[in-house]
Order: C-alpha cells, then sequence, then structure tokens
C-alpha cells in the first residue's frame, strides 16, 4: 500500500520474533511524523494482538482504516479479531465484506473471500456464502496454494456446492495422488451424493495412504 519503509520492516521482523516492545518502539518512531500512518497503525494494532490486547488492536485498525480507506488490511484483520479472538461473526462479518470490496491483490481478494465465505457459512447464510464463492474463478484457471485450494475445496463443500468441491478436491489429487486430505475429501463428496462405492474407494485409498481410515468415524 506504500513504499518501503525500513522502520516498519525491521519493525515487523521483531514481531516476527516475538519483540513487542521493539516492533511497537519502530511504529511510534514513524507516527512522531505521521500520527496517522496506516502502516505504523497496523504494526501497533499487531503488537496489541500479540500481547492480547484485541479491543485496543480493533481501535488502532478502525484509525488505520479511515486514514486509508483504499487498503483492505484492517478490515481483513478487525474481522480475524472480531471472529477468532472476540466471537462475534456478525460484526466479523461486515468488515470481511469491506475488505473484500476493497482487495486489490490476488492474495487479498482470495483471503476476504476464505474469510467472508467461511463467517456466511457459520452463520447460516449459504445462499450468501455461494455468491461470496462464485467470485473466484473456476477450478484449474488460476494456480494456487495448495493449503489454499483445500481450504476453498471445503468451503465449496460446506456451501452445498459439492460439485464444484469434488473438481477442486479432484485437482489437488491429481497434482499429487497421496495427498490424503484430498482424497478425505473425495469421499465426502461421495457422501453427499450418497455414492457409497466412490466414498469407499477414496476413504480406502487415505487408508493406504496414511493408514488411518475414515470410515471408522
Amino acid at each position: 500500500m506504500s513504499d518501503t519503509n525500513p522502520n516498519l520492516d525491521k519493525g515487523w521482523g521483531c514481531l516476527d520474533e516475538g519483540d513487542f516492545a521493539a516492533a511497537r518502539r519502530l511504529a511510534e518512531r514513524e507516527m512522531r511524523d505521521d500520527p496517522e500512518n496506516p502502516e505504523a497503525l497496523l504494526l501497533l494494532a499487531a503488537c496489541c494482538r500479540g500481547e492480547g490486547d484485541s479491543e485496543k488492536a480493533l481501535g488502532l485498525l478502525e484509525q488505520a482504516s479511515h486514514a486509508d480507506e483504499e487498503w483492505g488490511a484492517p478490515s481483513q484483520w478487525m474481522a480475524e479479531i472480531l471472529a477468532e479472538d472476540l466471537g462475534r461473526p456478525v460484526d466479523a462479518l461486515k468488515f470481511a465484506a469491506l475488505a473484500l470490496d476493497r482487495a486489490e491483490e490476488e492474495n487479498e481478494f482470495l483471503d476476504a473471500v476464505v474469510l467472508k465465505a467461511g463467517l456466511e457459512i457459520q452463520l447460516g447464510k449459504i445462499k450468501a456464502a455461494q455468491a461470496t464463492l462464485g467470485e473466484l474463478p473456476p477450478a484449474g484457471e488460476v494456480q494456487l496454494p495448495p493449503d489454499l485450494s483445500l481450504d476453498l475445496a471445503y468451503l465449496f463443500l460446506e456451501a452445498d456446492l459439492s460439485l464444484e468441491a469434488e473438481q477442486r478436491f479432484q485437482a489437488l489429487s491429481d497434482a499429487d495422488e497421496s495427498d490424503p486430505e484430498a482424497w478425505y475429501g473425495l469421499g465426502l463428496c461421495a457422501e453427499a451424493k450418497n455414492d457409497e462405492a466412490a466414498k469407499r474407494v477414496a476413504w480406502l485409498r487415505v487408508l493406504a495412504i496414511d493408514g488411518e481410515s475414515p470410515l471408522q468415524d
């Protein structure tokens, strides 16, 4: 969202190492000249969350969001804190929607879709989740990291879009035939279609790969 800033880059490095005090000092140093620096506010919010003060982190993220109304990261983080730390999925969904509207980079868009659709499913808003997931390109059109592809496949399944889910699990198993998660997902898709034979084939494959049988669940 902005040019590289040495102090803030160093601050994020300190945060990654768990040195919240050093990260905070570097963020505050930037804010002496620019009190509304959105990235410095984001770094301070990360420090607060890391120290367990989710409410203070929310306030700083709200400042960052107002300071740069085109940047989606503060809204994404607010949604994550509300959902994961504070158990407020209804409020979280509002910010997840805002993060999706503001997403500019592909990774921001994908993260926002996963969060928003997951919250909609959690709240029983299945049609809304289907619409959110419908913003994604078809399976195979864009190469995604396996972990993200797996998350999306499960979201499609939970949103009652088992055909799309199956295509995504199948793509994962085609890419790595020894991926037990992909085969387990294919078994779930077969179960959703009441296809006991296909479910057994998929889950026996899981057993062959990792030695644990989902058929026992």
